[in-house]
């Protein structure tokens, strides 16, 4: 399968990346902000980021950075790259639990929240507009655990946000890929306007 990953450069879509290759699709990164759009493309995942709109103090002009980021540009791409690319039938956005729960451990950008939440509704949007052919799904991750000093996750903050987990623990690198692939499979098949949340039971 021909999948292109827009954020394949990111921290999760490094791993999604490596993972999907692994078992044999071919992965081409994309860019929703604007480039040349690849072609013979099955599947689209949105998986970017830009940690640049998430730097204090918030402004206005990241605020619109951040909605860009999160849901226009995704829509204007999605809609771009299935004009190019009519055989695509599976879209899956990758989102973030801080779209349907407010943080509790540490402060998270407001813009970044709010924003999320968006991208989690249009993924449903699309999911009916685009339906039967076209199916869409979401996958939101809790806080995956990270070296990166961009994550900002002392021990304090890993030991707090694990305690209100159900598994005990962030969620972890291997543990990113596999609600991916279920949905890039023919397992899936039968979903659509589905959300699958990877996050230790941080949210039940």
């Amino acid at each position: 399968m021909r999948i292109t990953l827009a954020g394949a450069n990111g921290f999760i879509g490094k791993i999604l990346k490596k993972e999907l290759e692994e078992i044999g699709h071919t992965v081409i990164p994309g860019r929703t902000d604007g480039e040349e759009l690849p072609y013979n493309i099955d599947c689209l995942i949105h998986c970017a980021r830009a940690h640049k709109n998430l730097v204090y103090p918030i402004t206005e002009d990241k605020w619109i950075g951040e909605f860009q980021t999160d849901v226009y540009y995704p829509y204007r791409y999605t809609m771009a790259m299935i004009e190019r690319n009519p055989g695509i039938k599976n879209i899956i956005f990758i989102s973030s639990i801080y779209g349907m729960k407010p943080p509790t451990v540490r402060q998270i950008p407001v813009n970044y929240q709010v924003c999320k939440a968006a991208e989690i509704y249009l993924s449903k949007i699309l999911a009916v507009n685009l339906a039967p052919e076209i199916r869409v799904n979401c996958v939101i991750f809790g806080g995956v655990e990270s070296d990166r000093e961009v994550a900002q996750q002392e021990d304090d903050f890993r030991k707090k946000y694990s305690a209100k987990t159900l598994l005990g623990h962030m969620v972890l690198p291997d543990e990113v890929a596999g609600a991916v692939k279920f949905l890039v499979s023919e397992d899936s098949k039968g979903m659509t306007g589905q959300k699958i949340i990877v996050d230790g039971g941080y949210t039940v």
